[in-house]
């Protein structure tokens, strides 16, 4: 387990909100929004915050947690509410985790969240102006059951913001609608369908069912923690785009756990998580199923790198069809140049 500080930024955050040291908040929002961050990349992590800023139903307030922060990298955080999101910052709580695996500041940040439901958005994802507000009216609609949305995806890239060093995000391909519109147990249960923060989840599920995220998982705690919640509530699934996932090649927990390790985690998961256990489906068969809809799902992947190569190939017949419609322009230059001496060379001869 790794150590937490649930107090490093409480006073500057409640000096920043005008509010005395120990007074007590306003009354629960609908939702708790968990946000997990090491503080190493300050400009996703503001346009992650701005994106909570420009949300149409604000009834929210935000955990934001710093797992295994760099010197200077709460100062940071900190820094970055105080600057670009200041009237988000009464409702930002920040804490610190150090060591565990990714579960740990999930985990530290669950036992502070106030909020009716919960949903988890880490720092270079991108929400639209209605992801509180498609969950808030499903869950009037629809109370107590988990609440998913509809997530698009978006390959990106890290580019330097100017010469301070900053790196920040930027697309690198086409949005593109790669999972379902409708939820879909069995797209879950054979591999991962929706992105996190396409869910909400009802806080009785950890207050009352005591449901935590696998501190011995290093990858697909997310995904563990959806089936569980699910096999506890239901899903009440709304088909409206709520989000973007913002996927790059960067991302630590890729670059750490390669295709053919993450595959063997996730079968190991499947059979731990589904026989006899959470589903009456036998593992095996997921595991097949998973392994022939992996092909589609690679292919999905492939489309933009496809794309790309096609739009490079047509630029290049492009080029090359108005490199020959000039050769042959010059051609016929070339050829009425020859008549014309030859008549002229003809004429002369016959003088």
């Amino acid at each position: 387990m790794g150590r937490i500080d649930r107090s490093i930024t409480a006073e500057f955050l409640d000096a920043l909100s005008g509010l005395d040291i120990g007074e007590p908040r306003d009354t629960e929002p609908f939702l708790s929004v968990v946000m997990r961050t090491r503080g190493d990349r300050l400009e996703p992590l503001t346009d992650a915050l701005v994106c909570l800023m420009g949300q149409r139903d604000q009834d929210f307030d935000v955990i934001l947690a710093v797992h295994d922060p760099a010197p200077g990298a709460v100062e940071g955080v900190t820094r970055i509410v105080a600057d670009e999101v200041p009237a988000l910052a009464p409702r930002i709580r920040v804490i610190t985790c150090v060591g565990g695996t990714l579960s740990t500041p999930l985990n530290a940040a669950l036992e502070l969240c106030r909020g009716a439901y919960v949903a988890v958005f880490d720092d270079d994802d991108l929400l639209l102006a209605n992801w509180v507000a498609v969950f808030h009216e499903a869950a009037r609609a629809r109370p107590g059951r988990v609440v998913r949305s509809v997530v698009v995806d978006q390959a990106c890239v890290a580019r330097n913001f100017g010469e301070d060093g900053r790196v920040g995000l930027v697309a690198s391909g086409p949005i593109q609608r790669v999972y379902s519109e409708e939820f879909s147990l069995l797209e879950h249960l054979v591999g991962g369908a929706t992105p996190f923060h396409g869910f909400a989840f009802p806080r009785r599920v950890i207050d009352e069912m005591g449901l935590r995220f696998d501190d011995g998982l290093r990858v697909h705690e997310d995904w563990d923690f959806q089936l569980r919640a699910i096999r506890f509530l239901g899903v009440a699934s709304v088909p409206v785009v709520t989000s973007i996932y913002r996927r790059h090649p960067e991302s630590d927990s890729l670059a750490s756990h390669p295709s053919p390790v993450r595959d063997a985690i996730f079968d190991t998961l499947v059979h731990a998580r589904v026989d006899g256990e959470v589903f009456p489906i036998d593992g095996d068969e997921l595991v097949r199923f998973r392994l022939r809809s992996k092909v589609v799902d690679d292919m999905w992947h492939q489309k933009e790198s496809v794309n790309e190569d096609l739009q490079f190939v047509l630029g290049e017949n492009a080029a090359l069809r108005a490199e020959i419609e000039y050769l042959s322009e010059f051609r016929g230059l070339l050829r009425r140049l020859a008549g014309t001496a030859y008549r002229r060379a003809r004429a002369r001869l016959a003088r």
